[in-house]
């Protein structure tokens, strides 16, 4: 009894205190049923298997925490940690985006013209198979061809090394702030 009555409080917080006790399974499952089902929802369309999967989990559990400690306020710089803990989500989100060095795919693009298709039947053993070969409105010859794919390459290479800062710069920040988070 000495836990639920506290003589040195006074009536209403002691009232208070009990009531919290008493109700605080009921309240923990029904709360924990909430988090299942909307955990559900989002887990829908999840796998196991390749990062991306990982990624978006991680972006979840961090909005919710974000969105938790700055409704409630828990801890005593909560605008600081909501803000590390949103430049995470943006490093997330910027990789989901895969929108990298897009001002140099425009310009080969604009150079290069339109991607076309080419595609012709090949005879293998008796069986019809397809090469495809992609190429560009302006890439006429041989040479101009390999000119095309050379820089393509470059700019691939380009997109691949931007990617991959992102998620250094992710799991770098990740790294320094996380256990300031929740302390």
């Amino acid at each position: 009894m000495s836990n639920l009555y506290d003589s040195g409080m006074g009536p209403r917080w002691n009232i208070s205190n009990i009531w919290a006790r008493l109700t605080r399974p009921f309240t923990k499952t029904f709360w924990w049923l909430i988090k299942s089902i909307q955990y559900s929802i989002f887990l829908w369309g999840d796998f196991d298997w390749d990062y991306a999967y990982i990624l978006l989990l991680l972006q979840y559990k961090l909005k919710r925490t974000r969105e938790h400690i700055l409704d409630d306020n828990i801890i005593l710089r909560s605008e600081e940690v909501a803000a590390q803990i949103k430049h995470a989500e943006d490093l997330i989100q910027n990789w989901r985006d895969d929108n990298w060095c897009e001002d140099l795919q425009e310009a080969h693009d604009k150079k290069w013209g339109e991607r076309v298709n080419l595609s012709e039947p090949v005879d293998v053993g008796g069986q019809t198979l397809f090469s495809w070969e992609m190429s560009r409105e302006k890439a006429t010859t041989p040479e101009l061809k390999d000119q095309e794919k050379k820089e393509q390459r470059a700019i691939y290479d380009k997109q691949n090394e931007a990617k991959q800062k992102n998620i250094d710069e992710l799991f770098s920040h990740l790294h320094e702030h996380i256990q300031e988070w929740w302390d």
